[in-house]
């Protein structure tokens, strides 16, 4: 049998520095491949696997032949399998009270210790196996899994939420959270190209669209420590779309005089509120903002710029110290504010690798957004916090994917 052919993407890649039609065409192509090409050719090679393992096992076993009535077990030793007679011991075997008492007559020791993972496309049962997802449970439920994991790590990224009823439109690039927790941002592919949610308790609600949309993909998006403010920075002139939030409405204010240089990546506030900056494509790579009541005035340049592509950028919180994520070595600028003057230090020692999308924690910590490709585009995390001296977390791993789930061996 011929092992199918999963048949690659031919087109071109989605990129932040494509032009808006052209990014689109290519987020089109390339979710028309995952859908009719990619996903179909994964079945039929999991069908071909497990055809072929089947089909090993089979011309590996001992001839049945004179061995009927005979049970298969596996010979450690000689690294295989073996038939026994269980004609004396076959109904000692069959009254055995559970399956550890039956491997022990068949000289198979378990598989699986207590605290060991296994990935499966099946929903294991509890309480043998629990799903490794971070969830709590008492020690005295588990005290043996308890005994082997212990407390797992200071912070525990907890259970993920479930989407919001209203999801983005498309592929998210930046997320932000108020100050306060109380609003979500997310900015992605497709009008509105920034789609902003409302908390109560652990339910986010899409918030009506402002009357003003950002001009084309958002990429980035950052509230003012207030909650005030919020900057989304996108694709198409003016790059750069402000607004300024009462109560549950926003509403887009005047443009800056002047505009980012090209396609907006990241945006930041600093923390009193004072100064925006927005990375960009296009030299000067980061503009800089200071605000005026509700007018946003670009400062001058710094004297020594980016060397590319400003992909994210962030303030110290103090707003003393200006960073810019962006292509080319260094990958990392970082600036010290004297007054309204922006100078670059040194480059650290150890310089970044590479380069990331949008993420961005809640200010108390308890809620974490990711924005992502493929639906639904936004994920939601809230920390799990518990009684350490009464319970405990198991591990929290990540799904493969293609409906595989891990487990954890708990008794």
């Amino acid at each position: 049998m011929t092992a199918p052919v999963i048949r690659q993407f031919l087109g071109t890649i989605p990129d932040k520095g494509q032009a808006q039609t052209a990014f689109d065409t290519n987020v089109d192509a390339f979710l028309d491949w995952q859908a009719l090409q990619f996903a179909p050719d994964l079945v039929a090679f999991g069908t071909f696997a497990s055809s072929t393992a089947a089909a090993l096992v089979a011309a590996n076993l001992p001839s049945l032949t004179g061995n009927e009535l005979d049970a298969v077990r596996v010979n450690a030793a000689a690294d295989g399998v073996e038939f026994v007679d269980v004609t004396a011991a076959g109904w000692t075997f069959l009254a055995a009270a559970d399956t550890a008492a039956q491997k022990t007559l068949l000289g198979i020791e378990p598989s699986f210790q207590i605290g060991d993972t296994i990935t499966s496309a099946r929903a294991l049962a509890s309480p043998e196996w629990l799903p490794s997802d971070g969830a709590v449970y008492l020690q005295s439920s588990y005290p043996a899994l308890f005994a082997e994991l212990g407390i797992v790590g200071v912070f525990n990224p907890g259970l993920k939420l479930s989407d919001p009823a209203a999801l983005p439109a498309n592929i998210g690039f930046g997320t932000a959270f108020s100050a306060d927790g109380t609003y979500l941002s997310v900015a992605h592919v497709a009008s509105p190209f920034v789609t902003i949610y409302k908390r109560s308790g652990d339910v986010f609600t899409k918030l009506a669209n402002p009357a003003a949309l950002p001009a084309g993909t958002g990429n980035g998006t950052a509230f003012s420590p207030d909650g005030t403010y919020l900057s989304v920075a996108h694709q198409s002139s003016p790059f750069v779309t402000i607004y300024k939030r009462s109560g549950d409405v926003f509403t887009k204010l005047a443009n800056p005089a002047a505009l980012p240089a090209n396609h907006g990546f990241g945006t930041a506030f600093s923390a009193d509120g004072t100064y925006l900056s927005v990375a960009h494509f296009t030299s000067p790579f980061v503009t800089i903002y200071k605000r005026s009541g509700d007018v946003f005035t670009k400062l001058a340049n710094p004297a020594a710029l980016p060397p590319n592509t400003g992909n994210g950028t962030a303030f110290s919180a103090d707003g003393t110290y200006l960073s810019v994520a962006h292509q080319s070595s260094p990958f990392v600028t970082i600036y010290k504010r004297s007054g309204d003057v922006f100078t670059k230090l040194t480059n650290p020692a150890a310089l970044p690798a590479n380069i990331g999308n949008g993420t961005a924690f809640s200010t108390d910590g308890t809620y974490l957004s990711v924005a992502h490709q493929s639906s639904p585009f936004l994920t939601i995390y809230k920390s799990t916090t518990y009684d350490k001296a009464t319970s405990f977390a198991v591990t929290n791993s990540p799904d493969v994917g293609l409906f595989l789930k891990t487990f954890i061996k708990a008794t």
